[in-house]
Protein backbone atom coordinates (compact mmCIF):
# COMPACT_ATOMS: atom_id res chain seq x y z
CA UNK A 1 0.00 0.00 0.00
CA UNK A 2 1.11 3.44 -1.15
CA UNK A 3 0.06 6.44 0.91
CA UNK A 4 1.25 9.88 -0.01
CA UNK A 5 0.62 13.49 1.99
CA UNK A 6 1.39 16.69 0.18
CA UNK A 7 2.91 19.17 2.66
CA UNK A 8 0.28 21.68 2.81
CA UNK A 9 2.04 25.03 2.39
CA UNK A 10 2.04 26.18 -1.70
CA UNK A 11 5.88 25.53 -2.99
CA UNK A 12 7.94 28.86 -3.35
CA UNK A 13 8.99 29.19 -7.65
CA UNK A 14 11.90 27.13 -7.85
CA UNK A 15 14.79 27.49 -8.61
CA UNK A 16 15.66 29.71 -6.44
CA UNK A 17 18.44 29.22 -4.54
CA UNK A 18 20.63 32.44 -6.12
CA UNK A 19 19.66 36.14 -5.69
CA UNK A 20 19.28 36.64 -9.65
CA UNK A 21 16.55 33.73 -9.44
CA UNK A 22 14.98 35.44 -6.78
CA UNK A 23 11.20 35.71 -6.95
CA UNK A 24 9.36 39.36 -6.16
CA UNK A 25 7.28 40.01 -3.59
CA UNK A 26 5.29 43.42 -3.25
CA UNK A 27 4.43 45.42 -0.61
CA UNK A 28 2.15 43.45 1.79
CA UNK A 29 1.99 40.08 0.14
CA UNK A 30 2.48 37.21 1.74
CA UNK A 31 4.42 33.96 -0.08
CA UNK A 32 5.01 30.78 1.41
CA UNK A 33 7.40 27.83 0.37
CA UNK A 34 9.08 24.87 0.97
CA UNK A 35 12.49 23.91 2.71
CA UNK A 36 14.53 20.43 2.96
CA UNK A 37 12.89 18.09 1.07
CA UNK A 38 15.23 15.70 -1.24
CA UNK A 39 15.09 15.25 -4.94
CA UNK A 40 16.32 11.89 -7.00
CA UNK A 41 19.32 13.73 -7.55
CA UNK A 42 20.16 13.69 -4.18
CA UNK A 43 19.89 17.40 -3.89
CA UNK A 44 18.25 19.06 -0.61
CA UNK A 45 16.27 22.84 -0.90
CA UNK A 46 18.37 24.23 1.60
CA UNK A 47 18.30 27.88 0.15
CA UNK A 48 15.65 30.33 -1.23
CA UNK A 49 15.78 33.91 -2.78
CA UNK A 50 13.13 36.64 -3.02
CA UNK A 51 13.62 40.47 -3.36
CA UNK A 52 11.79 43.71 -3.15
CA UNK A 53 11.46 47.26 -4.60
CA UNK A 54 11.73 49.61 -2.59
CA UNK A 55 10.18 53.05 -3.81
CA UNK A 56 11.14 55.23 -0.68
CA UNK A 57 12.99 56.23 2.05
CA UNK A 58 11.16 54.19 4.75
CA UNK A 59 10.92 50.97 7.04
CA UNK A 60 10.93 47.34 6.21
CA UNK A 61 9.21 44.77 8.05
CA UNK A 62 9.97 40.87 7.41
CA UNK A 63 7.45 38.22 8.83
CA UNK A 64 8.69 35.00 9.28
CA UNK A 65 7.15 31.91 10.29
CA UNK A 66 8.44 28.13 9.30
CA UNK A 67 6.11 25.22 10.36
CA UNK A 68 6.85 22.65 13.12
CA UNK A 69 9.01 20.52 11.17
CA UNK A 70 11.36 22.94 9.60
CA UNK A 71 14.03 24.47 11.10
CA UNK A 72 15.84 28.03 9.33
CA UNK A 73 18.66 29.06 10.71
CA UNK A 74 18.15 32.55 9.75
CA UNK A 75 16.97 35.64 7.18
CA UNK A 76 19.05 37.82 5.69
CA UNK A 77 18.62 41.47 4.51
CA UNK A 78 20.90 41.48 1.36
CA UNK A 79 21.66 44.55 -0.98
CA UNK A 80 24.29 44.23 -4.05
CA UNK A 81 27.71 46.08 -4.10
CA UNK A 82 28.84 47.99 -6.52
CA UNK A 83 29.64 44.72 -8.31
CA UNK A 84 26.69 43.65 -8.29
CA UNK A 85 27.06 40.88 -5.91
CA UNK A 86 24.94 40.24 -3.32
CA UNK A 87 26.46 41.30 0.32
CA UNK A 88 24.85 40.69 3.98
CA UNK A 89 23.57 44.24 5.40
CA UNK A 90 21.69 42.43 8.29
CA UNK A 91 20.73 39.18 9.75
CA UNK A 92 18.46 37.31 12.16
CA UNK A 93 18.38 33.94 13.62
CA UNK A 94 15.26 31.89 13.45
CA UNK A 95 15.47 28.70 15.31
CA UNK A 96 11.82 27.18 14.31
CA UNK A 97 10.19 30.48 15.78
CA UNK A 98 8.10 32.70 13.82
CA UNK A 99 10.61 36.03 13.70
CA UNK A 100 10.16 39.63 12.37
CA UNK A 101 13.21 41.27 11.29
CA UNK A 102 13.07 44.71 11.17
CA UNK A 103 15.41 47.71 8.73
CA UNK A 104 14.51 51.11 9.66
CA UNK A 105 16.56 53.09 7.75
CA UNK A 106 15.92 51.58 4.03
CA UNK A 107 16.96 54.43 0.77
CA UNK A 108 14.92 53.83 -1.88
CA UNK A 109 16.61 50.37 -4.45
CA UNK A 110 16.24 46.93 -5.16
CA UNK A 111 16.90 44.54 -2.10
CA UNK A 112 17.04 40.52 -1.27
CA UNK A 113 15.98 38.37 1.13
CA UNK A 114 18.07 34.80 1.59
CA UNK A 115 16.55 32.11 3.82
CA UNK A 116 18.66 29.52 5.25
CA UNK A 117 17.96 26.20 6.45
CA UNK A 118 19.87 24.24 9.19
CA UNK A 119 17.57 20.93 9.72
CA UNK A 120 14.22 19.43 9.34
CA UNK A 121 11.72 19.95 6.61
CA UNK A 122 8.78 21.39 5.72
CA UNK A 123 6.97 24.95 4.18
CA UNK A 124 7.11 28.39 5.34
CA UNK A 125 5.34 32.17 5.31
CA UNK A 126 7.10 35.55 4.70
CA UNK A 127 4.93 38.44 4.96
CA UNK A 128 6.62 41.77 3.70
CA UNK A 129 5.05 45.19 4.69
CA UNK A 130 6.70 48.69 3.67
CA UNK A 131 6.16 51.66 5.53
CA UNK A 132 7.51 55.20 4.10
CA UNK A 133 8.95 58.02 5.96
CA UNK A 134 6.23 60.43 7.11
CA UNK A 135 8.21 63.69 6.15
CA UNK A 136 8.72 64.82 2.60
CA UNK A 137 12.19 63.91 1.56
CA UNK A 138 15.18 66.89 -0.15
CA UNK A 139 15.95 66.73 -3.42
CA UNK A 140 19.37 64.62 -3.41
CA UNK A 141 21.94 64.96 -4.15
CA UNK A 142 22.29 68.11 -1.83
CA UNK A 143 25.45 66.74 0.11
CA UNK A 144 27.86 69.60 -0.57
CA UNK A 145 26.95 73.34 -1.05
CA UNK A 146 27.85 73.41 -4.84
CA UNK A 147 24.34 70.96 -4.99
CA UNK A 148 22.33 72.93 -2.17
CA UNK A 149 19.05 73.59 -2.84
CA UNK A 150 17.76 77.40 -2.37
CA UNK A 151 15.83 78.01 0.95
CA UNK A 152 13.93 81.12 0.70
CA UNK A 153 13.34 83.38 3.44
CA UNK A 154 9.57 82.15 6.05
CA UNK A 155 9.73 79.03 3.77
CA UNK A 156 9.35 75.75 6.01
CA UNK A 157 10.75 72.50 4.11
CA UNK A 158 11.98 69.08 5.47
CA UNK A 159 14.26 66.16 4.39
CA UNK A 160 15.88 62.61 5.71
CA UNK A 161 19.27 62.10 6.79
CA UNK A 162 20.68 58.97 8.20
CA UNK A 163 18.55 56.21 5.56
CA UNK A 164 21.52 54.26 3.75
CA UNK A 165 21.41 53.07 0.06
CA UNK A 166 22.17 49.77 -1.39
CA UNK A 167 25.64 51.39 -2.15
CA UNK A 168 26.09 50.88 1.21
CA UNK A 169 26.61 54.52 1.46
CA UNK A 170 24.20 56.72 4.00
CA UNK A 171 22.91 60.33 3.74
CA UNK A 172 24.60 61.96 7.10
CA UNK A 173 24.67 65.58 5.16
CA UNK A 174 22.15 68.35 3.65
CA UNK A 175 22.87 71.51 2.20
CA UNK A 176 20.69 75.28 1.51
CA UNK A 177 21.19 78.02 0.45
CA UNK A 178 19.96 81.24 1.81
CA UNK A 179 20.22 84.63 -0.04
CA UNK A 180 20.17 87.73 2.62
CA UNK A 181 19.26 91.04 0.15
CA UNK A 182 20.56 93.43 3.22
CA UNK A 183 22.10 93.68 7.04
CA UNK A 184 20.06 91.98 9.55
CA UNK A 185 18.60 89.07 11.83
CA UNK A 186 18.38 85.45 10.45
CA UNK A 187 16.71 82.62 12.64
CA UNK A 188 16.67 79.25 11.54
CA UNK A 189 14.47 76.77 13.51
CA UNK A 190 15.43 73.31 13.20
CA UNK A 191 12.61 70.42 14.51
CA UNK A 192 13.74 66.62 14.21
CA UNK A 193 11.47 64.04 13.75
CA UNK A 194 11.14 62.42 17.55
CA UNK A 195 8.84 59.63 16.34
CA UNK A 196 12.22 58.23 14.38
CA UNK A 197 15.64 57.05 15.95
CA UNK A 198 17.91 60.14 14.48
CA UNK A 199 20.53 62.61 16.29
CA UNK A 200 21.36 65.81 14.18
CA UNK A 201 24.91 66.63 15.67
CA UNK A 202 24.59 70.49 14.50
CA UNK A 203 23.42 72.83 12.02
CA UNK A 204 25.90 75.55 10.74
CA UNK A 205 26.26 78.70 8.31
CA UNK A 206 28.36 78.96 5.87
CA UNK A 207 29.06 82.06 3.41
CA UNK A 208 30.84 81.31 0.07
CA UNK A 209 33.67 82.72 -0.99
CA UNK A 210 35.86 82.06 -3.98
CA UNK A 211 37.87 79.25 -2.66
CA UNK A 212 35.19 77.25 -0.97
CA UNK A 213 33.25 78.19 2.01
CA UNK A 214 34.06 79.88 5.54
CA UNK A 215 31.92 79.08 8.82
CA UNK A 216 29.93 81.60 10.18
CA UNK A 217 28.14 80.11 12.98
Amino acid sequence: KYTFSANEYANDNEPNDTFDKASLIVNGQTVQGHQGYAYNSTYTDSEDWFKIEVPKDGNVSLLLTPSASLNISYISFKPLDKNGAPYERTFKYINNQSTTLTISDVAPGTYYIYLKRSSGYGGYSLKYTFSANEYANDNEPNDTYKEAILLKAGEVVSGHLGYAYTSGDTDNEDWYQVNFPEKGIARFNFKPDTTSSISIRYIELFKVTPTGTTSKS
